[in-house]
């Protein structure tokens, strides 16, 4: 097993690639005055106000707590909807803008075509969230299921969107833009986001998923009867994960890069947010491959990155990963030290890898 690493700021580089991924464009700011109308940002440096409008918010609202959300355990202590489900709306035609409030926050996904390239056909969505009820909020992860007319699944998990962890005061709202690809002219994508209420009281709920219900994606943007996935594909581990520590937060995705030598290789690309009320930095990082054959073999020990991340930033590192085995998982952890001076772990969510993008199995370490 092998690795070697890549490095790029979050506000200066999306994924590389396209298909069947989520590619983040642009993101938007808080409006505290029109929650209806919220501006999607078109530079780096409104972003970069986004990030430390949330960062001042969130110290005002929570101050220093370092209490953290569990992502997948919240989503699924919500309720993730079968493909059973009525609201999933299998079978029937969906439209291309949805809404759906969960918690008081409405969520409004709409998506755009914007052509072909090849094969590839790729759409742009903006997403709108407006906080309806009487709590501030702050979504800090996000879930996405985009579903081919083959009924091919891709899940992308990470922090926030494009770099920020928007804080939403009662009557606030914030949107971004993003896109994705799809090799067949027709599909679907769904999901969620996760939200911590910054001033819930004793005994109140402290977290919650806000979820996006199914929309179309179309080549004419219209509605469309689009089929949806196995229930099966839920059952195995997906090539992608997100965890919070301390509320340092790291989302990764892979994807294979090539074959060679009795080497496949795959590419991991992680986001790293900190969701803090200070600055942290980033000291280094372990990666442990587990093979399809249960061979744990330490990947990256010890690797050094040195990196600065202000209160409410993001930044982003990619690197390579070697297995003998065309599927295999990957978990690890960053070392972080806090401003106090207190070095802690920032754990890499365990996620698969293989050829084609599927989810994989949980593979036991021999």
């Amino acid at each position: 097993v092998f690795a070697r690493e890549l490095f790029a700021s979050a506000e200066s580089m999306v994924a590389p690639y396209l298909w069947r991924v989520e590619v983040q464009s642009s993101a938007g700011q808080v409006s505290q005055t029109d929650p209806d109308t919220p501006r999607v940002a078109q530079s780096e440096a409104q972003v970069s106000m986004d990030k430390r409008r949330s960062a001042a918010l969130y110290t005002q609202h929570a101050g220093r707590s370092d209490k953290d959300l569990n992502a997948d355990q919240v989503r699924l202590r919500d309720g993730v909807p079968s493909w059973s489900d009525e609201s999933m709306r299998c079978g029937q035609a969906i439209p291309a803008k949805t809404k759906w409030i969960s918690h008081d926050v409405e969520v409004e996904v709409q998506s755009m075509y914007k052509g072909s390239a090849g094969a590839e056909h790729g759409w742009a969505y903006q997403v709108t969230f407006r906080n309806k009820g009487g709590k501030t909020v702050q979504m800090l992860t996000r879930h996405w299921v985009f579903v081919d007319e083959m009924r091919t699944v891709n899940e992308v998990k990470g922090p926030g969107a494009r770099g920020v962890t928007p804080v939403l005061i009662p009557g606030g709202s914030w949107a971004y833009e993003s896109g994705t690809s799809l090799r067949t002219p027709r599909g679907s994508f769904y999901g969620s986001f996760q939200f911590e209420v910054l001033d819930a009281s004793p005994g109140e709920l402290e977290s919650f998923s806000a979820r996006v219900a199914r929309t179309a994606l179309s080549t004419e943007d219209k509605s469309e009867i689009v089929p949806c996935a196995r229930e099966a594909d839920r059952d195995k581990l997906p090539t992608t994960s997100v965890a919070s520590s301390n509320r340092v937060i790291v989302g990764a995705t892979s994807r294979y890069k090539r074959e060679g030598n009795g080497r496949f290789e795959f590419l991991w690309d992680v986001q790293i947010n900190n969701a803090r009320s200070d600055d942290i930095v980033v000291l280094g990082y372990n990666i442990e491959v587990v093979d399809s054959s249960g061979n744990r073999v330490v990947a990256i020990a010890n690797k050094e990155v040195g990196r600065l991340v202000d209160a409410g930033d993001a930044f982003r590192l990619q690197g390579i990963v070697g297995s003998h085995t065309s599927e295999a998982n990957i978990d690890g952890y960053f070392n972080v030290r806090l401003s106090s001076g207190e070095d802690i772990r920032a754990r890499l969510a365990i996620l698969g890898c293989s050829r084609d993008g599927a989810p994989v199995g949980h593979f036991e370490v021999l």
